[in-house]
């Protein structure tokens, strides 16, 4: 990793803060939202555009867009990662006993 640590910059006020790491706990929805974001905004090709090179624009799309919400971007295999992980939904149990039955 990087020796010198990290340096964040919020964009809104310029607030810089220096740290040894950082790490990012935003929800997965809104993480694959973003991806999602750069699949959808490389999938507009030129139709004139031979395959291969469409390709490449794709992906040269995609590594942009990404880059601009994460600096170094991501490299393709986190992506590819983040796009592979699944949510479903859970409920939760309250359960409440007038007394406490179980042995401690």
């Amino acid at each position: 990793g990087n020796k010198n640590g990290i340096t964040l910059t919020c964009s809104s006020s310029g607030l810089t803060v220096h740290a040894d790491i950082c790490l990012i706990t935003i929800p997965l929805g809104c993480l694959k939202e973003c991806v999602k974001k750069v699949r959808d905004s490389s999938l507009s090709c030129c139709s004139d555009l031979k395959e291969n090179e469409c390709q490449k624009q794709q992906q040269q799309q995609e590594e942009e867009h990404i880059s601009s919400f994460f600096q170094p971007a991501l490299s393709k295999r986190k992506v590819e990662a983040i796009e592979a992980l699944k949510m479903s939904s859970y409920k939760k149990v309250l359960l409440t006993f007038d007394h406490i039955f179980w042995s401690k």
